[in-house]
């Protein structure tokens, strides 16, 4: 079971940033671990200039004060989160970082021209995590439609007790013409 929420917000620039994630367990700690993580995101947006600054920063920040709410007395990780992390400009211009499952891109509301963002970067919670590449980036404009989730709808069950796995894919890229939250009342 995973906990999390989204984040959105609006620099000292103007830039939006937004982010998903998932944060292990279903506990109490690890509803305050997601809280940790967003109320961090919310401080590092307005001192750092790209995502995998945050993500980063986010990183550090809460090993450094609190490395014994990640560990359990034998030294193992109990809390970990995945996350992407999301800044665009006005122009639609995205840049982001951070593990989490790979968004799709639909250009024109269409499953025509569809792109997967891969995601990269690390896993928040976790010290020893090698540095990864730089955050990575895509365009978006009017009519374009941006789907992301996490790994709670690849868990998810159907009446025959299947997991819904990649299908999440395929039902994103099926042919609509239905309007955004006809197909959110869908999946």
């Amino acid at each position: 079971i995973v906990i999390w929420q989204y984040n959105r917000l609006i620099d000292k620039n103007g830039n939006y940033w937004f982010a998903i994630g998932d944060s292990c367990g279903h506990d109490l700690g690890s509803h305050l671990f997601s809280v940790l993580i967003m109320n961090c995101m919310n401080y590092f947006v307005n001192i750092c200039n790209t995502p995998k600054e945050v993500v980063e920063k986010i990183n550090e920040e809460l090993i450094k004060k609190n490395i014994a709410f990640y560990s359990n007395e034998s030294g193992s990780i109990e809390h970990y989160a995945t996350i992407v992390v999301m800044k665009t400009d006005s122009n639609g211009n995205f840049e982001h970082y951070g593990l989490h499952p790979n968004p799709v891109l639909l250009k024109g509301n269409s499953n025509k021209d569809k792109q997967i963002i891969e995601t990269t970067g690390i896993f928040i919670g976790i010290a020893d995590e090698p540095k990864q590449q730089e955050s990575g980036t895509f365009k978006m404009e009017s009519g374009d439609l941006l789907f992301l989730f996490t790994d709670g709808i690849f868990e998810q069950k159907n009446k025959n007790n299947k997991y819904f796995g990649e299908r999440i894919y395929k039902f994103i890229e099926k042919e609509s013409s239905e309007p955004i939250s006809t197909r959110i009342d869908s999946i």
